[in-house]
């Protein structure tokens, strides 16, 4: 009987472990993850687009930009700014704090390092400093069980953020750069019309949010994300898309029309998988069939590592090239999407995206009135299962 249970107790333990592995695997191949709102100032973000830097979400990105992996990986960090010069001047001499040792361990790992990146993110815009400079929860978002994941959030690291914050006078360092900040969020609102790319993407998907949260910071290089927000069940309905992008950038001997659209695409390319991937689950049967060997698509890129990470990437750049014929002159919108294309197919290794665009461009330019992008759907999914 003894041994039974003891049999017993092994079978469950393995079958622990293997579900925790499984949630773990399924978590690194998302490119969304939800979050609740448990605050009770919502009112504050319905109906707004609020494009901010805040100051935990500057530290932690200031930390990052310290250790080796970011300064490694050149998508990670934006480095051809004045502003970087600063950061290496001002925090250089503490590269070797065992804080950004303990962030670059996490950050660098091959399994939970894109995990990790996210979550001290997240906890950028979740953590504040409170009057006696103690770093304190707002208590606006709960992460749920993901938290609980070896994963690396502000509430392992908080004594060693506080500390290098005051080593390196942080704090002071921030508001001395108000009004860069404020530029750069001024910049970004007049490049990108926010109120007009939400308008069109919820006239074209079924999806509504009540806000959008940009995040950004001058440290932020190519790896952007977002977020999707709800409240908790038998409360007040709230959806909010938090996205977390790069700064604005200048284009070189680009006209102001081309500059905005680069620019726009940056952040559109976000935030319209808040629309994009809630239709693709609805047919995720039919996109792995379609897709079963998906590695043609994306020739092995290790960050799409599944046809649903594929397919959504694909659909959500040109679902942008529509939105940009629709909204630029002929010109624009052709140097935007031929940039567009070149950089799927040559640097991004979406090797089939040109003919996958001009399918998906064919077919809105020929829609009938009352079709939206939704419709298509079922009609590219089955051109890439004939490719």
């Amino acid at each position: 009987m003894k041994i039974k249970k003891r049999y017993l107790g092994i079978f469950f333990g393995l079958l622990v472990i293997s579900s925790v592995a499984v949630v773990v695997m399924k978590l690194l191949s998302l490119s969304v993850h939800e979050v609740t709102y448990i605050g009770s100032n919502m009112d504050r973000y319905k109906g707004q687009v609020t494009v901010e830097i805040p100051e935990m979400y500057e530290l932690v990105y200031v930390v990052c930009a310290l250790t080796e992996t970011f300064q490694d990986r050149t998508y990670l960090l934006n480095r051809d700014t004045e502003y970087h010069k600063e950061i290496l001047s001002n925090f250089g001499p503490y590269q070797n704090h065992p804080l950004v040792r303990k962030v670059d361990k996490k950050v660098r790992s091959k399994r939970l390092g894109r995990l990790n990146q996210k979550l001290l993110r997240f906890d950028g815009i979740r953590y504040m400093f409170d009057e006696k400079g103690q770093i304190k929860r707002s208590h606006e978002y709960r992460l749920g069980w993901i938290s609980l994941l070896p994963v690396l959030g502000i509430n392992k690291i908080r004594e060693e953020l506080e500390d290098f914050s005051r080593l390196t006078q942080f704090r002071e360092f921030y508001f001395a750069h108000q009004k860069y900040y404020s530029s750069l969020i001024e910049i970004e609102k007049k490049l990108c019309d926010f109120d007009r790319i939400w308008r069109w993407l919820e006239r074209q998907f079924p999806e509504r949010y009540d806000s959008y949260r940009v995040i950004i910071s001058p440290l932020t290089g190519g790896y952007h994300f977002i977020q999707i927000v709800k409240t908790a069940k038998k409360k007040k309905d709230f959806k909010q898309t938090i996205i977390y992008v790069n700064p604005p950038f200048k284009g070189e001997d680009l006209d102001s029309v081309k500059i905005s659209a680069l620019n726009t695409r940056s952040v559109f390319t976000e935030i319209d998988h808040s629309y994009v991937n809630p239709i693709a689950e609805d047919f995720k049967k039919d996109i792995r069939t379609a897709m079963e060997d998906f590695k043609k698509w994306n020739n092995g890129n290790s960050g799409y590592p599944n046809p649903m990470l594929t397919f959504c990437e694909y659909m959500t750049w040109s679902v942008f090239n529509l939105y940009a014929w629709e909204t630029y002159d002929r010109d624009a919108f052709e140097y935007v999407n031929q940039n567009t294309e070149t950089n799927m197919v040559e640097n991004r290794r979406f090797i089939k995206f040109r003919e996958f665009n001009r399918q998906l461009l064919h077919l809105y330019q020929n829609k009938i009135k009352t079709q939206t992008i939704g419709d298509f759907f079922p009609q590219i999914i089955k051109w890439m299962g004939n490719q």
